[in-house]
């Protein structure tokens, strides 16, 4: 079983030491937030002298600590850990505990010596608002999936196509082959059910548990900015029009759409007119989604024909995260407001324009749309191309072409 290191999230870990906050590591579940802070973090914490074993205290709420249930018990826990004159404490599904907050708010600004992280698996603690409770006590740490140059340095044969569908979770990189698709599945449900669908009960006007599971395949089927009023058409037929409203469905969409978001489940991009002409918020078109684990969009995916490109692009996005990029995308509208073509990435880095387009096949129907794009744009943009498959065969002067796994081996501060 490949142990991968997730360096760069202990070098921040590290980093936290002794600055007197709640340091609050959040993800999307199974991503290994529970192993990277009680075995990777607590091991490099030994052998690199910052503190001995006895000097760090281990809280896991939803393991051998199940019976810790109320706020007295885990206040006796933690004390019972500080008399052993500890300088870490890592309480992990801190948020199984009603009134965590400002416990560790006071726990913080009470005992300067020691350093507090804190972990949890559903919205509660996920979600940004949390950030919000500790006011200028959190510090959070987004731990993301395994990008693919990291999961290749411990674990080889693990081929960019497995990448590809199954994606970057540890728990399913290390799953036989034959069961990762069944995993995924759980994994989904449990995020779905425990972080989405329970919370949202009763909060919706409109939308029901199907409907719920129905938007986050839409979300994974779509290659194109996502229209919460154009779903909310599609779900309105056949509603008696006396009873409905709307609005009121569409604000269901959006909501249902944050929670996605604050279970980190899929975050977005900003999309652009192309031609800077049309202000897309007012057409609801200025939201492009990704999902945090291309394994999560590949089986969320409803047509099977369009899962392989939209992973592959996912997986793009997941590596410009990465690598500290928010890109931005461009859509070009015809005259009525249709989506004729897309930029699928761009951004400004150390002063250049880069622009990148992502094709799983590039053909003679599709070549204007992906490879024209690029062609049009100014000459001092740097135009990317990536892809696994190219029938027709050319090769455009001006434009940097990454098959396959290329562009996910490049230099961290750089895209090519």
């Amino acid at each position: 079983m490949a142990d991968f290191k997730r360096l760069n999230e202990i070098n921040e870990l590290v980093s936290f030491l002794g600055n007197g906050k709640v340091n609050i590591v959040a993800g999307l579940r199974r991503s290994g937030k529970t192993y990277l802070l009680t075995e990777l973090f607590k091991k490099h914490l030994i052998e690199n002298h910052y503190a001995l074993e006895q000097e760090i205290g281990i809280l896991k709420l939803n393991d051998e600590n199940r019976n810790i249930e109320t706020l007295a018990q885990l206040t006796s826990a933690v004390f019972k850990l500080v008399k052993n004159d500890i300088k870490v404490l890592i309480v992990d599904e801190a948020q199984l505990i009603k009134g965590y907050v400002k416990f560790f708010s006071d726990f913080v600004k009470d005992n300067k010596n020691i350093t507090l992280y804190v972990s949890g698996s559903n919205s509660d603690i996920l979600s940004w608002d949390i950030v919000e409770n500790f006011k200028e006590l959190a510090n959070p740490l987004y731990l993301r999936s395994l990008t693919y140059k990291e999961i290749v340095e411990d674990k080889s044969d693990y081929s960019f196509e497995e990448y590809m569908l199954y994606g970057g979770l540890p728990v399913i990189i290390n799953e036989e082959p034959e069961k990762r698709v069944s995993e995924l599945r759980k994994i989904c449900n449990e995020i779905y059910q425990l972080d989405i669908r329970d919370r949202l009960e009763g909060k919706l006007n409109y939308l029901s548990k199907n409907h719920i599971d129905e938007i986050l395949s839409l979300l994974a089927s779509s290659a194109s900015p996502f229209s919460p009023s154009q779903v909310a058409f599609r779900f309105a037929k056949g509603v008696d029009n006396t009873k409905f409203d709307m609005m009121l469905l569409i604000k269901d969409i959006e909501d249902v759409l944050e929670f996605f978001d604050n279970s980190f489940l899929t975050s977005y991009i900003e999309v652009d007119d192309f031609n800077e002409k049309t202000p897309l918020k007012n057409i609801g078109l200025n939201k492009k989604y990704y999902f945090s684990d291309n394994g999560i969009r590949y089986i969320k995916c409803e047509n099977q024909n369009k899962a392989r490109s939209n992973c592959l692009e996912n997986a793009v996005y997941l590596e410009l995260i990465s690598r500290g990029i928010n890109p931005r995308g461009k859509i070009i509208l015809n005259k009525k407001n249709k989506i004729d073509g897309e930029i699928d990435f761009n951004y400004r880095l150390n002063g250049n324009d880069y622009h990148i387009q992502v094709a799983h096949t590039i053909t003679a129907a599709n070549y204007d749309r992906e490879i024209g794009n690029l062609l049009s744009l100014n000459n001092g943009t740097i135009k990317i191309i990536v892809y696994c498959y190219d029938l027709t065969g050319s090769n455009e002067t001006g434009i940097d072409y990454f098959l396959n796994d290329s562009f996910f081996k490049g230099n961290k501060e750089i895209a090519v």
